[in-house]
């Protein structure tokens, strides 16, 4: 939470990773910082919100209290699943 965003102009973000990758391990980029400024433009960059990254904070916090609380019973529901079929 509370981190800049930069969005990529190209989708096909997963590809372009992979391309990186192969490249640098080619040599023909000496490192990762070099090869992304060629393959990687931002179209836009999303700035948090102070406010809204401190309740998600909370929130998230919450959800791995609740979360961790309900592990075994999930456990157990599948054990039932197993059994019954």
């Amino acid at each position: 939470f509370n981190v800049e965003i930069k969005q990529f102009n190209n989708f096909e973000t997963t590809a372009i990773g992979a391309a990186i990758i192969a490249l640098k391990g080619q040599g023909v980029y000496s490192c990762y910082n070099e090869a992304l400024s060629s393959f990687v433009n931002i179209s836009r960059i999303y700035h948090p919100c102070a406010e809204s990254s401190l309740r998600y904070k909370r929130y998230f916090s919450l959800y791995k209290e609740i979360y961790e609380s309900l592990a075994n019973a999930f456990v157990q529901r599948r054990e039932i699943e197993r059994e019954l079929g």
